[in-house]
């Protein structure tokens, strides 16, 4: 496996299918068949362009060649292939390329003024200390680019593993070196991923903001949703298009490891209920940054084929409550044909909140009260 099939595999994982593009060759007129990049994560406001360079071992000599091959490969030859893909997005209204579900998206269409460059590069072990410890590179054309081993991304993607903290770090990234450059060159890149767990945001890093990262307490399992996401492109029975789960899954994916492991917890809570086949309130949660809520529905055996009414008075109902822009629901029941298999289904509401005299009035008795509630994204042992 080449370094850009890992990198493509790596990031498939984390930013889902539906959001990761490695096949990005499209073919604009006149100009025949050009390569946007070489792998692509797009989803809404995260937009990270990379460029991979994976060395030969069988061309290492000593650390003057690998020095040479940095210099000319990674520092120059990606930046200008970034460069290439910023002028693409300048050039050409469509950009058509196929995510890793097999869909075709114009990505030209994404949110330029959040794009992230990064190079990614696999060298041997000839390279010299000052060169690995690079953490960027400042070009007057394309702005900062960030430079990554290919160890430290995967531990990148390992440790934060949800898409918005991936994201968020990389802005975060940013900033300290624009503001600490000489010293960032000289740490490992755990000390970065340390200092941005912290939380700090005034000291100066330095190699003893390690100790975040080697205390971080990871325990993915509270918070991993893959195996639904594998399956929700099958379950979007409430809309008539069959690519509006996309709509969905990018709701969820915006969540941090916290408002996962809620979701989660309120994911399995509705299976529970509806198995236990009895009438319970909606269980629900919102997050206040996406401005978007979740409502879990368990319905009992008599009302599974009143799912579309439940969901949609119970979505619109919280959706309005919380005045929020957006709202899923999520209702859950047993197959009546099959005890054994869950029929769920999903619904997005999304338009301005609007003030309703007729909710007003039946929403004390269609949910719960809610409660605001801070958790803590990261703890440490």
């Amino acid at each position: 496996m080449n370094l850009e099939e890992i990198v493509s595999r790596t990031n498939k994982s984390i930013f889902f299918k539906e959001f990761t593009f490695s096949k990005n060759n499209f073919y604009p007129k006149p100009s025949g068949e050009l390569e946007f990049a070489d792998n692509v994560v797009w989803l809404d406001n995260i937009f990270l362009v990379y460029q991979v360079k994976e060395r030969d071992s069988k061309s290492v000599k000593d650390k003057v060649s690998e020095e040479n091959w940095f210099n000319s490969k990674v520092l120059k030859k990606a930046k200008n292939q970034i460069k290439d893909t910023l002028n693409y997005l300048e050039s050409y209204e469509e950009i058509n390329v196929i995510n890793e579900r097999g869909h075709t998206f114009n990505i030209a269409a994404g949110t330029k003024q959040y794009i992230k460059k990064i190079i990614l590069y696999s060298a041997s072990e000839y390279l010299p200390t000052n060169l690995r410890l690079l953490k960027s590179y400042m070009s007057k054309k394309v702005g900062l680019v960030h430079l990554l081993a290919i160890d430290d991304y995967v531990g990148i993607l390992e440790t934060l593993i949800t898409p918005m903290e991936i994201e968020e770090y990389f802005r975060f990234r940013e900033e300290i070196i624009s503001k600490w450059t000489l010293e960032i060159n000289k740490l490992p890149e755990q000390a970065l991923v340390g200092y941005y767990l912290s939380g700090e945001t005034q000291n100066p890093i330095t190699i003893e903001y390690m100790k975040y990262l080697n205390n971080l307490v990871m325990n993915p399992d509270e918070f991993d949703f893959s195996g639904i996401i594998e399956k929700l492109p099958f379950r979007v029975e409430s809309t008539e298009n069959p690519e509006d789960y996309y709509k969905i899954i990018k709701e969820i994916a915006k969540l941090k490891r916290s408002g996962l492991k809620v979701f989660k917890e309120k994911f399995e809570w509705g299976l529970k209920r509806a198995k236990d086949n009895d009438v319970f309130q909606p269980s629900r949660m919102a997050d206040p940054k996406t401005n978007c809520g979740f409502i879990f529905i368990p319905l009992p055996n008599e009302a599974v084929d009143k799912w579309k009414n439940a969901i949609t008075n119970f979505t619109m109902a919280n959706k309005y409550d919380l005045k929020l822009f957006k709202c899923i629901g999520i209702t859950f029941a047993i197959d009546p044909n099959n005890k054994s298999i869950y029929q769920i289904h999903w619904s997005l509401i999304e338009h301005e909140w609007v003030f309703n005299s007729e909710l007003e009035n039946k929403i004390k008795k269609l949910l719960r009260p809610v409660q605001a509630k801070k958790i803590n994204n990261y703890n440490f042992g």
